[in-house]
């Protein structure tokens, strides 16, 4: 069977030595600016990219594990030499 992601974003909570791991998944093609996205892609909403920050906001605020990584398939931020990322 195919690995399938439990939605867009999520968490996910691990047991460690030491606490708690809180892994935030976010969806860093949704959270693109529109510019840094190919014209064959889908440009999603800008209801999806409210959503999914109203959502992180309200995640961090509540943790209370002891370590919080928040994690995406692209860099949010980068000094590369792609100009989309």
């Amino acid at each position: 069977p195919r690995w399938v992601m439990p939605h867009y974003w999520y968490t996910a909570e691990h047991e460690v030595e030491g606490g708690r791991v809180l892994v935030v998944v976010v969806d860093t093609q949704i959270l693109a600016p529109e510019e840094t996205w190919d014209a064959r892609d889908r440009l999603p909403s800008s209801e999806q990219r409210d959503r999914q920050l109203e959502w992180l906001r309200t995640v961090l605020a509540q943790a209370t594990q002891e370590w919080i990584v928040v994690v995406g398939h692209y860099p949010m931020y980068s000094r590369g030499p792609d100009p989309a990322l």
